[in-house]
This record gives C-alpha cells, sequence and structure tokens, in this order.
C-alpha cells in the first residue's frame, strides 16, 4: 500500500495536483479476530471484533491529510477529532469538502463532518438526526454533560448499530441491535461473537489483557435482553450499568424500538443473475453484475 500510495502522490505533484488534493485513509469496522477473514488483528483492549456490535469491532481511525491550507489549516494538522462518526458521513463530507450541494436529494442517512473535522463551525443538527421528543429531555442532558470525543463535538448525536454478521449462527450467540446517544451505548439481545478482548492468533496477549484490564463482569449474555455501558468511563464495555441507569435503560429503550420500527432485513434481488468471472477490458479481470 505504501509503495502505491507513493505512486499516485508523485503522480498527482508531477501535474501540479498535490496541493488541492484531499487524502482520507479510512476503515470500515474493527480488525477480524475470528472466521476466515483472521489475519492477526488485534482491538485490545476494546472487546470483540469485526462481525460484532462490541467496541472491538464497530470502533475505526481514520486519517485526513493535505497540503492545502485551505483545507486543513495549520492549526489543525495533527490533532485529533474525537467526534461520533458513521461511515454515511463520509459522502455528506466529501460533498462538503468538493463543493456539492445535496439540498433536494434524498434523505441521507449521513451528516457532513467537515465543519467539526476542521474545527471551523459549531453545528446545529439537521431534524431528521435529531431525538424524538420521548427522548429529548433525557439524552440532551446527556449529550450536553459529555466530555471531549464524544458527540458533544460532532454534528451527529446518534449512531445506530445492526447486526449485520455471519458469526453469530455458529456461536449461538444473539447478534442483535445497538444505538450509541452521548456517553451511552445499549445493546439489544447480545453483541454477538466474537466477543473477547484478545485476539487469540497473537501469543502472549491473553495474559496481557488479563493483567491489565481484568474483567470486572465476563458477560455471555444481556440482563433481562439489555446491555447498557457508559463507553466514555468503560470503553471496554467491561462493566454493565442497567441496573445503576434505569431511566437511561427505559428512554433509550423507548429510541431503540421507534428505530426498529423503519427496519427493513436485506433481500437477494430475485431478477439479479448469478455473478460470472470476467475479463472487462477497461478494469481487468473482476466478477459482475453487482446487483
Amino acid at each position: 500500500m505504501d509503495e502505491g500510495i507513493g505512486n499516485v502522490t508523485k503522480e498527482l505533484e508531477r501535474r501540479n495536483m498535490l496541493s488541492n488534493t484531499l487524502f482520507v485513509f479510512t476503515s470500515d469496522n474493527g480488525g477480524p479476530i475470528q472466521g476466515g477473514d483472521s489475519v492477526g488483528a488485534r482491538n485490545w483492549p476494546l472487546r470483540g471484533g469485526k462481525h460484532s456490535i462490541w467496541e472491538g469491532g464497530v470502533r475505526a481511525t481514520s486519517v485526513v491529510y493535505s497540503q492545502n491550507e485551505d483545507l486543513i489549516s495549520v492549526e489543525r494538522r495533527g490533532t485529533t477529532y474525537n467526534g461520533l462518526m458513521h461511515g454515511a458521513d463520509w459522502f455528506p463530507t466529501l460533498s462538503d469538502v468538493a463543493g456539492y450541494d445535496l439540498n433536494g436529494t434524498l434523505e441521507l442517512d449521513g451528516v457532513s463532518q467537515w465543519s467539526a473535522i476542521t474545527g471551523t463551525t459549531v453545528f446545529v443538527t439537521p431534524s431528521h438526526h435529531s431525538l424524538t421528543h420521548s427522548l429529548t429531555h433525557l439524552l440532551t442532558h446527556l449529550l450536553n454533560q459529555t466530555r471531549t470525543g464524544t458527540s458533544k463535538t460532532s454534528p451527529r448525536k446518534e449512531v445506530v448499530l445492526g447486526n449485520a454478521t455471519d458469526l453469530c449462527s455458529e456461536s449461538k450467540k444473539h447478534c442483535g441491535f445497538a444505538i450509541r446517544a452521548g456517553d451511552f451505548k445499549l445493546i439489544r439481545d447480545y453483541g454477538g461473537s466474537p466477543d473477547w478482548r484478545c485476539n487469540t492468533t497473537a501469543g502472549g496477549d491473553q495474559g496481557e489483557c488479563d493483567t491489565k484490564h481484568p474483567w470486572t463482569q465476563n458477560l455471555t449474555t444481556c440482563p433481562n435482553g439489555w446491555c447498557l455501558f457508559n463507553v466514555l468511563s468503560d470503553p471496554y464495555e467491561m462493566n454493565e450499568a442497567s441496573s445503576e441507569s434505569p431511566r437511561v435503560l427505559k428512554e433509550m429503550q423507548l429510541r431503540m424500538k421507534e428505530i426498529l420500527t423503519t427496519y427493513r432485513s436485506f433481500e437477494i434481488d430475485p431478477d439479479c443473475p448469478n455473478p460470472v468471472f470476467t475479463n472487462d477490458s477497461s478494469v481487468g479481470k473482476s466478477w459482475a453484475p453487482w446487483c
């Protein structure tokens, strides 16, 4: 990858385009530590990994870089943005950078994070990303109490996490849904598998993990089907907090119920022909069609 990026940057520089280019490197999920794509990733000390909705499966990192000071100021360079963000936010964010007006389009799941990333504007969250009336009083208070690294620094006030995984049936551990709002994260049913904190393919990790961050609660199920965590004070999801925060639990359960009324499971298009391996004249070897 380093060689490929080097080739791209050299060509951009040769064409006098480098100073007007924005580079974005981003991950789509936590590292895979179980299953066929497990290749030694390590999410420690976070719990879980790809295929689960534990923090180790859904937290990801990104890098944004540009030589152009009009895009990223000198003061902002080398800093870290910890605001709440979803992968769906990249489309409106990059549209914002490029100057595309998205008014009049279909309603988007994402919101532009560009001004928050660059520290240029204080955002007011669009109405369709706001919390419902039943949650407004309590969760607005929670959001206002959040510290650096939470949704207070972001135009996004909540993130919904789905149960998109192919490992649940193998592990016989229910994969539920989750919602993150403010400092809190609520999981319905269970966070799925993998649900441990150390990668089994990395020698010596288990002892190090257990010594430095011993389990307070070794959960294999959620109490009464719900797990509540304060992921700001407990990012390792070791202390299930539903009994300590019953009001937060109730309000977030209501929000979860509302969200799931709009949930639609994916379906295979019956009219889509079976994909075949082809050698396209423009892109080379590929599978097609995608539908």
